[in-house]
């Protein structure tokens, strides 16, 4: 009854060069053979990309990356700023031709002198497509968007193109994209009556995103970008953080 199951099995190597006390460089490379099983009726998009290209393919992927994080500590930082840029593409000789970019940035900024009130911005921008014999990014690389740590207030997964279903009854699923779009901005502030702050915050946030696909006629536009704002929780608890 689904629409696809994917087995994927690989292996890669990553080396990582620091390049000074907060920045560092790093470069891999990799295998994967990745096999499709389709459904009964799956997605139009799905059955097209099966059609074209068949089931099985092997990739040899390149990937590099760049990060500097200024961070002053790694759990419920105050103050500092954290980006990577990061790029992947898979070799001529792959079955599959395609590539993915992306930059990401936390940038916290102090209010006060004592750190309880901080403004935080994340961003999170990517994109992906095909070259060469594959005409688009494959289906099951596409980015997607909404829940607790993309836009808060959607389910998760839920934002941007549905697919095309074949079957007359049948309800269109999110199907993602090649292009992602998410910004987030927060002021956070201490809880009322907790005398020790370390394990816990509260912020007030506005999200803002959406999921775009450039190879199905969906261009980013700006009247499409989907926001939501609310109150969120983090605590740092001995079975890990949780959010709320």
């Amino acid at each position: 009854s689904s629409d696809y199951v994917l087995d994927a099995t690989g292996a890669s190597v990553t080396f990582g060069y620091p390049i000074d006390p907060v920045s560092r460089l790093s470069f891999g490379v990799g295998v994967n053979n990745t096999k499709l099983s389709i459904g009964t009726l799956p997605a139009l998009q799905i059955k097209n990309f099966v059609d074209k290209y068949g089931e099985k393919f092997t990739n040899y992927e390149l990937t590099a990356g760049w990060s500097r994080s200024t961070l002053n500590r790694g759990m419920f930082p105050t103050s500092g700023w954290r980006q990577g840029l990061s790029g992947e593409i898979t070799v001529p000789v792959s079955d599959l031709q395609f590539y993915k970019l992306r930059y990401n940035s936390n940038l916290y900024i102090p209010l006060s002198s004592s750190h309880e009130f901080v403004f935080r911005m994340r961003n999170e921008w990517s994109y992906g497509s095909g070259f060469g014999d594959t005409s688009t990014l494959p289906f099951y690389e596409n980015y997607f968007a909404g829940g607790i740590n993309s836009v808060r207030g959607y389910e998760n997964n839920s934002l941007g193109p549905k697919t095309t279903e074949q079957a007359q009854f049948a309800n269109p699923d999110p199907f993602g994209g090649n292009l992602l779009f998410e910004n987030s901005f927060e002021v956070i502030f201490p809880l009322p009556f907790i005398k020790d702050q370390s394990s816990m915050r509260m912020s007030y946030f506005v999200d803002t995103g959406n999921v775009f696909d450039t190879e199905r006629d969906y261009y980013f536009d700006p009247t499409e970008i989907r926001w939501s704002t609310g109150l969120a929780l983090q605590w740092n608890t001995f079975i890990g953080p949780l959010g709320f």
